[in-house]
């Protein structure tokens, strides 16, 4: 049984959790989640077992909306700003990042040393992210979206469409009129 973070930091972090986390919060076990005052979560929101979450930024950059539900292992690595609209749906073993290391062969420093750039990552309302699917940098995925199991998403979404693959493609896109989703020709 997982354990709400209210309950786990409630002695430790009352007047952030007051204004930075919306009611219902609830949290599974094993679960790490770092640098809380950079992170704003909406109600009713459930995280799965074994959820990382880490802001590296000196700022608030992790924006959760209301009613949103991770499944297991989901990593959210942010210095530069995330944002995911409410009513988003997040399978197991997603990876949603904002930030990478500088890779510069010829400095001094290792990789793991060079300092992190940042992209914004915005994720619109009601979207479906699959299993294992990987979110880059600089991405904007649009409202009601579906990315599909072990999508690599490099390039932005467009409202209602469909993006499978890696790198992702939009396969189809939501016809309102004739409610339902249509093939992508070229």
């Amino acid at each position: 049984m997982g354990l709400s973070l209210k309950r786990i930091y409630m002695s430790l972090f009352h007047p952030i959790l007051n204004k930075k986390f919306g009611k219902n919060l609830f949290v599974g076990k094993r679960s790490n989640i770092r640098n809380l005052s950079n992170i704003k979560i909406g109600k009713n929101v459930h995280f799965g077992n074994e959820i990382r979450i880490q802001s590296f930024a000196n700022e608030p950059n992790i924006y959760i909306g209301d009613d949103c539900y991770f499944c297991h292992r989901d990593s959210i690595l942010a210095y530069g700003k995330i944002q995911i609209g409410g009513g988003t749906l997040v399978a197991s073993d997603v990876l949603i990042v904002s930030e990478n290391h500088f890779i510069d062969p010829l400095s001094d420093k290792y990789y793991k040393d060079q300092e992190l750039v940042s992209k914004q990552v915005t994720i619109g309302s009601g979207c479906w992210i699959g299993e294992k699917a990987v979110i880059l940098p600089g991405v904007t995925i649009g409202d009601k979206c579906v990315i599909g199991a072990g999508s690599i998403v490099t390039k932005d979404v467009p409202d209602f469409c469909m993006a499978v693959g890696n790198p992702a493609k939009v396969i189809k896109k939501f016809d309102k009129e004739k409610r339902s989703w249509v093939p992508i020709t070229k």
